[in-house]
């Protein structure tokens, strides 16, 4: 009988060589629920004394691929998932009439933030500039 690390052992490679046979110049994708089932072993292995090393020496994978699934995933993964439309950010905008060299009038902003800095005197394009600066 067959114990928890063999089979998933055996599971991994038959998904390794599978993918490597219809995509060979692909990446290689494991299925979710083997990747949970790897990650759950893993994290029980650990808590019997058993290292990182160790059980990618076991399932005969990489230690980094291991320790992906065991840490970056979940912060990718989560971060993805839990995206979130982004805030609007409080101003004030204002706008006055200035005279300029030419003798015809502009109009110049000025904005100020909820913290109270205020940037004034400037053009239309420069004000553009800012807002998309903020979101």
């Amino acid at each position: 009988m067959k114990t928890k690390g063999e089979e998933l052992r055996d599971e991994l490679t038959r998904v390794m060589q599978e993918h490597a046979r219809n995509h060979p110049t692909e990446p290689t994708f494991f299925p979710p629920e083997l990747v949970e089932s790897v990650v759950k072993y893993v994290q029980e292995q650990r808590a019997q004394g058993i290292s990182v090393a160790e059980c990618s020496q076991e399932l005969r994978m990489s230690q980094s691929r291991l320790h992906y699934w065991l840490y970056g995933r979940k912060k990718k993964v989560g971060a993805s998932m839990q995206r979130r439309p982004p805030a609007l950010r409080p101003v004030q905008v204002s706008a006055e009439l200035v005279p300029v060299y030419d003798g015809v009038p502009e109009r110049r902003y000025m904005v100020r933030s909820p913290a109270g800095w205020e940037v004034k005197d400037l053009t239309l394009k420069e004000l553009t500039e800012i807002m998309r600066g903020l979101v």
